[in-house]
C-alpha cells in the first residue's frame, strides 16, 4: 500500500502541517510507502523521514482556487497516475476539493482530515463545499473529537460509517525538557502562567490579559508573571493593551523555538481560545506535567482536561482569575494536578494513535 499526505504547504509550521508530518513519519516507520505531496514548492517546515519522498504540484500559486485549480487538479491526477498511490490523505480536508476532481476514475483511496471542527468550518463556505466532496468521494472523513464526529452526522449529514475519530497524538519532550521533579514546578523562585500560539482573535489572548489585570497586583507580590509565546496579526493590540494597563509582570515574548524549555519551567498552561479543534498545546503542556486552565469550548479542551483532576475547565472570562489565583494560593493542588497530567497524557502516545490509523487503513 503506498500512502501520499497532501500538505497544502509543507513549509508552514502550523499544527496540521506537525501532526501530517508526525504521522507520515510514524506509518513509514512501520513500514508503509509513505510519501509527501505539497501544493507548494516549500521546504518542509518539520523533517521528513529519509525514506520519505517529497514532491510539490506547482512552484507558487496566484492566490485563489479559481485561478490555481485547474492547474492543481490536472497536475495532481497525473501525479497520482504516474505514481501509483493506493490512498491519498488530505491532512486539510480543504484540499479534498482537488483531491476528489483529481482522483476521479482512478483507483485511489481519499482521507480527508479534518482539523477545525463543524462550528468553526460553518462560517467559511469553500470548507464547507470541501465537505460535500468528502462525504461524496473520501472513504472516510477523520474527525479529532467525539463531539465534532456527532456534529458531522447531525448537522451535516454524514454517515457514521463515513467517518473515524482519531485523536492527535502527543510529542514527548526534547531531552531538555526531561527529568524535572514535579516538585520543582511550584518550588521555582520565579515561577510563571504561560500560554503560547497565534495571536489571532479567536484565539482568546485579549481575555487572558483581562484576566491577568484582575491579579496583577497580588501575582507581582508574590513574584509571579505571566508569559505569552507566539506571533501573529494581534501582537500590536496586546503590546498596547498590557501598556495602557501597566502589565508590568506580562510579556509578548514572540515566536520561540524552544517551547520545550518554557513548558518545562511553566508553572501552569493557560488556554483562553474562544473555539479549538485539537489543541495540541494541552498534550504538550500535560507531557512536562503542567497542568492546564483551558475555556470549555464545544470541541477539544473538555475530551482531554479533567475537571479538577489534571487541570480545569473554564466557562466564562471570569474563571480565569478565579481559577489562576488559586492556584497561585495551592502549590499542593498544583503539583496533584501535575501528577494527572503525565498520566493522562499516556492516553494519546504516539503508539496508540498510529496503531488506530493502521487500524482505518486496514479497512477501507
Amino acid at each position: 500500500m503506498k500512502i501520499c499526505f497532501f500538505f497544502g504547504n509543507i513549509g508552514n509550521g502550523g499544527g496540521t502541517e506537525r501532526v501530517g508530518t508526525l504521522i507520515a513519519n510514524a506509518l513509514s516507520e512501520k513500514g508503509y510507502e509513505v510519501c509527501a505531496l505539497s501544493v507548494y514548492k516549500a521546504r518542509p517546515r518539520f523533517v521528513l523521514n529519509k525514506n520519505i519522498t517529497l514532491s510539490h504540484v506547482i512552484r507558487r500559486g496566484r492566490g485563489s482556487f479559481v485561478m490555481d485549480g485547474p492547474v492543481v487538479v490536472a497536475r495532481l491526477r497525473k501525479y497520482l497516475k504516474g505514481s501509483c498511490v493506493d490512498v491519498i490523505v488530505d491532512i486539510d480536508s480543504v484540499l479534498t476539493i482537488y483531491s476528489s476532481l483529481a482522483a476521479g476514475d482512478l483507483p485511489v483511496k481519499i482521507l480527508s482530515w479534518e482539523h477545525f471542527n463543524y462550528y468553526f468550518l460553518r462560517d467559511y463556505p469553500h470548507r464547507i463545499l470541501a465537505k460535500a466532496f468528502a462525504k461524496k468521494h473520501a472513504v472516510r472523513t477523520i474527525v479529532l473529537t467525539e463531539e465534532d464526529r456527532r456534529a458531522h452526522i447531525s448537522r451535516m449529514g454524514f454517515k457514521d460509517g463515513r467517518l473515524a475519530q482519531i485523536y492527535n497524538p502527543s510529542l514527548p519532550p526534547s531531552k531538555e525538557g526531561k527529568g524535572v521533579s514535579k516538585a520543582s514546578f511550584s518550588q521555582n523562585p520565579h515561577p510563571y502562567f504561560l500560554s503560547a500560539g497565534h495571536l489571532i482573535k479567536r484565539k482568546g489572548f485579549d481575555a487572558l490579559l483581562w484576566a491577568w489585570d484582575r491579579i496583577q497586583d497580588e501575582a507581582k507580590s508574590r513574584g509571579f508573571r505571566l508569559i505569552i509565546a507566539g506571533d501573529g496579526p494581534e501582537y500590536g493590540r496586546l503590546s498596547k493593551y498590557i501598556k495602557n494597563n501597566g502589565l508590568k509582570n506580562a510579556f509578548l515574548i514572540g515566536r520561540v523555538a524552544d517551547m520545550d524549555r518554557l513548558y518545562r519551567d511553566a508553572y501552569c498552561f493557560v488556554l483562553p481560545s474562544r473555539t479549538e479543534g485539537f489543541p495540541m498545546v494541552i498534550l504538550e503542556a500535560f507531557s512536562h506535567g503542567v497542568p492546564v486552565i483551558a475555556r470549555d469550548v464545544r470541541t477539544g479542551p473538555r475530551e482531554i482536561v479533567d475537571d479538577a483532576k489534571n487541570g480545569y475547565l473554564v466557562r466564562g472570562d471570569e474563571e480565569f482569575p478565579e481559577k489562576m489565583r488559586y492556584l497561585m494560593d495551592h502549590a499542593d493542588v498544583r503539583d496533584h494536578l501535575a501528577g494527572n497530567a503525565l498520566v493522562r497524557v499516556e492516553d494519546f502516545g504516539i503508539e496508540k494513535i498510529v496503531s488506530e490509523w493502521e487500524n482505518l487503513l486496514k479497512v477501507i
